[in-house]
């Protein structure tokens, strides 16, 4: 993206940062979080950006926010156990066996997948897991009131009309409040 963005002369400021304590720049136009990221905080730490994302508005600001449609997080935390092998990608290098397995927390509602990664060669493993929050749409709605935002509006997709290729996704597009 860094070098796409020089190629075409763009303005574009890219940095690698932990979301949840970097330092926003004021004044944007607007702020995005897609691919349902907001999802994989918990909700302090959602509420926690989303507070910092309005603060960095400029007056007209927008919020576009791409997130995980309610109950597909459960689905999630429902999923069978799996396995798989690759001789590379994600999660390795080299060859690997990859086992999965998959957590419903209804207090919570927080699914949890863990991924035991096993070196082929060495036999060494290696644990990683993501959790994943689910939100009603009253949820979404009242996450971003208590962040500072208004006038909301969800469409299917990004493209604003329904996509059967991010069935699971929505979005959420909001203004300062």
């Amino acid at each position: 993206a860094k070098d796409e963005a020089e190629r075409g002369r763009l303005p574009i400021d890219y940095r690698l940062h932990d979301i949840r304590t970097a330092d926003f720049p004021g004044e944007q136009d607007l702020v995005m979080l897609i691919y349902g990221e907001l999802n994989v905080f918990s909700p302090a730490d959602a509420e926690c950006i989303l507070c910092k994302a309005q603060e960095c508005l400029a007056d007209s600001g927008q919020l576009l926010l791409e997130v995980h449609a309610h109950g597909v997080i459960p689905r999630l935390g429902q999923e069978p156990r799996t396995w798989y092998t690759s001789s590379r990608g994600l999660w390795s290098d080299s060859p690997h066996i990859c086992l999965k397995e998959s957590f419903w927390d209804a207090d919570r509602q927080t699914a949890t997948t863990r991924y035991f990664v096993v070196d082929a060669a060495t036999g060494d493993t290696r644990l990683s897991s993501a959790s994943y929050q689910d939100y009603s749409d009253d949820g979404y709605g009242s996450l971003l009131a208590k962040s500072g935002f208004r006038s909301m509006a969800a469409y299917p997709s990004l493209r604003g009309a329904m996509d059967d290729r991010h069935k699971d996704f929505r979005v959420i597009v909001a203004k300062r409040a």
